[in-house]
């Protein structure tokens, strides 16, 4: 579906700042996904925590866990 290419397109990008050591731009967009109700799914947590594991920011992990 559309909505489902549109998550795939935001997860992407997240992953990609993730992978390169980008990871205020990924946080950024991940705030951005919720603030627009795109569809966070299975595939954006695990790129996001992983962000959050280097930069070892344990608030900013509360804050996404729950």
């Amino acid at each position: 579906s559309m909505e489902a290419d549109h998550a795939v397109s935001w997860n992407s990008l997240v992953l990609g700042y993730v992978k390169n050591g980008y990871e205020e731009e990924a946080l950024s967009l991940f705030k951005v996904m919720h603030e627009r109700d795109i569809g966070v799914d299975d595939f954006t947590y695990p790129s996001v925590l992983n962000c959050l594991t280097s930069k070892k920011d344990v608030k900013i992990g509360q804050s996404v866990h729950c």
